[in-house]
C-alpha cells in the first residue's frame, strides 16, 4: 500500500511502508496504475515538503506536483 508520496526530479514517487519506492513517474496513466494495483492508504498516507514546494525538485511550479497526483487519483 502506497503510505508516502514525493515530488523528486520532476517525478512523483510513490512508497509503501517499509519505504520501497513503487514508482517514479510524470506519466498520470502509470501513477495511476499503481495506486489502483497497490492501493492507496487515505487516512494515514504522508506527503513530502517536496510535494507543496515542486519547483525546488524538477517541476515548473509550486503547484505541479500535487495537480499531477491529482489527476492520477481522479484517473484510478
Amino acid at each position: 500500500m502506497i503510505n508516502f508520496v514525493t515530488a523528486s526530479e520532476g517525478k512523483i514517487e510513490l512508497i509503501s511502508g517499509d519505504a520501497t519506492v513503487l514508482v517514479s513517474s510524470n506519466d498520470v496513466n502509470t501513477l495511476a496504475e499503481t495506486i489502483r494495483s497497490v492501493g492507496f492508504d487515505s487516512d494515514g498516507a504522508y506527503f513530502s515538503s517536496s510535494m507543496d514546494f515542486a519547483d525546488e525538485y524538477g517541476f515548473a511550479s509550486c503547484e505541479d506536483a500535487k495537480a499531477l497526483f491529482d489527476r492520477a487519483v481522479a484517473a484510478v
